[in-house]
């Protein structure tokens, strides 16, 4: 009998975590006030927690997530308290940052089912809500031609925040082999249309390939460690490059327009912040500079576009080496973990992730429920 009621009571507060995560996603597609729901996860299941009374367990990768990003947001409080920049934003952005990392540790805490089952049920959750919030397209005729169309225009009227959680999902199902929620997943990831996003998967999917199938040898965790660390210092050198404007030749002849144009407008917006916060680059300024700064000095812009050049600046240039040594030393659990850091990490560099709730949410149940496999490093090392 207390089986059937713990089982009963996990089943609920699934369906519960779902109305909270759905109620929050439509209401961001449709701009309603009610998209901060999703914000509410974190008190409530603590007060689930607490008033549990079974034996709590809290797995290990979240925690050292939530340690990492704790101990820069303190440097970062010091460092902001120091040069007199601490503002009201720097508490908003830690929020942020913080916010998935504790609903994943709270979530998988109190409901006591496989993370695998909470993952397929958040996906039905966001392909019903895009369905619903698409509903007319998948009604047109000319589908087909008008994503065609948007391969040379790049937009699309489904193109979605939502492309990069379906990009994880999509990653998820595909390594899974669920032949079923693999071609579900890529139709409404490619509906959704983030370009950043289909690069990112691709090339993530292209690397597992090459580690776990035809290299052996390489797909060993120390080997890959170090890919990651040599790509991100790669990427940092690139967009040095990009803003100092050592590649706008080579962008003018191969696309015929400005690297600005080329960017949308990005490249004087990097730019622009570099030079104003290059005094500080070392240690950074304060959480949440760069919005303040843009949102004073740039019509309808308030992000920098890029979590990479976010913490550099923000945070500084020593937290930004912490934060590469210790995000990718403490997320790659597995091989199949391979593809879902390369999408993340093309997504820090070109996007505001950290601040995108669904994504860092969906990616940290998606690192647990890989550290858990047989087949992950953790446990391959230990047994």
């Amino acid at each position: 009998m207390d089986k059937k009621l713990i089982v009963k009571k996990d089943s609920l507060l699934l369906w519960f975590l779902c109305l909270l995560v759905g109620v929050s996603a439509i209401s961001t597609n449709y701009g309603s006030v009610l998209r901060y729901t999703k914000y509410l996860i974190p008190p409530i299941f603590l007060l689930f927690a607490f008033s549990g009374i079974r034996k709590l367990k809290i797995y290990a990768t979240p925690l050292k997530n939530l340690l990492l990003f704790s101990g820069l947001i303190i440097l970062n409080l010091f460092v902001s308290i120091v040069s007199y920049d601490l503002s009201f934003r720097f508490f908003e952005e830690a929020l942020l940052i913080l916010l998935p990392i504790l609903s994943i540790i709270l979530i998988t805490t109190v409901i006591k089912k496989p993370v695998g089952v909470i993952l397929d049920s958040l996906f039905v959750v966001y392909a019903i809500i895009f369905i619903i919030t698409n509903i007319s397209f998948f009604f047109n005729v000319n589908i087909i031609n008008d994503f065609i169309l948007a391969l040379k225009t790049s937009s699309l009227k489904t193109e979605s925040w939502m492309a990069f959680p379906f990009g994880l999902f999509m990653i998820f199902y595909i390594i899974e082999k669920r032949k079923v929620r693999t071609i579900v997943s890529i139709i409404l990831f490619l509906l959704a249309f983030k370009r950043i996003s289909i690069v990112g998967a691709l090339l993530g999917l292209a690397v597992y390939w090459f580690f776990s199938i035809r290299n052996k040898k390489a797909s060993n965790k120390k080997n890959v460690y170090y890919w990651f660390i040599f790509l991100n210092f790669t990427l940092l050198i690139i967009i040095y490059n990009f803003i100092q404007g050592n590649f706008d030749q080579l962008i003018t002849d191969i696309t015929g327009i400005s690297p600005n144009w080329f960017t949308q407008g990005r490249l004087r917006v990097y730019t622009d912040t570099i030079n104003h916060f290059s005094s500080n680059i070392f240690f950074g300024n304060s959480l949440g500079s760069t919005n303040l700064f843009l949102s004073a000095n740039f019509e309808n812009i308030s992000f920098l576009h890029s979590d990479i050049l976010k913490i550099i600046v923000e945070m500084g240039f020593v937290s930004y080496l912490i934060w590469v040594f210790g995000f990718f030393k403490i997320n790659l659990v597995s091989k199949k973990a391979i593809p879902l850091l390369i999408f993340m990490n093309l997504l820090f560099l070109s996007d505001n992730v950290f601040i995108y709730f669904d994504t860092l949410f969906i990616f940290y149940l998606l690192i647990i429920y890989y550290s858990l496999q047989p087949e992950s490093y953790e446990v391959r090392k230990s047994s």
